[in-house]
């Protein structure tokens, strides 16, 4: 394989590391306390001995040294929302970053005439893409970054 744009895209989309959009000190008015108690949140959890998690199909988890208080586990769910928005990526730069691993795989997604989701294996060697990934996921993530942004597999 040739390096490509795709493969450029790749590189920098491995590089960049997702911030909270305008960032914490440039946000105001509403938001901005919002954002304050959602990142003082994470710290205290860490702090209690909790560590918190976002899976890509937006649910929190914890992984726990010792059972959390019950204080903590209320004030959390409280705040799940804004926790999960400073924790996961916006969904066009969660498929960007699947759209890398199946490139770096040897995969090639695109849309078909019907406009169905496929993803054939480029090197000729017939491999399933589940063998390598969570189809299930692959494709869940990869049609919320569609939504967000049609062009996503244009290149």
């Amino acid at each position: 394989m040739s390096p490509s744009a795709d493969d450029a895209d790749c590189a920098d989309a491995k590089k960049r590391t997702w911030k909270p959009p305008g960032g914490i000190r440039e946000q105001k008015g509403a938001e901005a306390p919002t954002v304050r108690e959602a990142l003082r949140l994470i710290v205290r959890a860490r702090r209690e001995g909790v560590v918190l998690f976002a899976r890509a199909d937006g649910k929190l988890v914890s992984k726990a040294d010792r059972p959390p208080s019950d204080e903590l586990l209320v004030i959390l769910k409280e705040h799940k929302a804004d926790i999960l928005a400073l924790l996961l990526p916006p969904r066009v730069e969660r498929a960007k970053l699947v759209l890398c691993q199946l490139r770096a795989l040897g995969f090639r997604p695109y849309l078909n005439d019907q406009g169905a989701l496929l993803i054939s294996d480029a090197t000729g060697r017939r491999r399933g893409v589940a063998d390598y990934l969570p189809i299930a996921e692959v494709f869940d993530t990869i049609v919320a970054g569609l939504v967000d942004d049609s062009g996503l597999l244009d290149s």
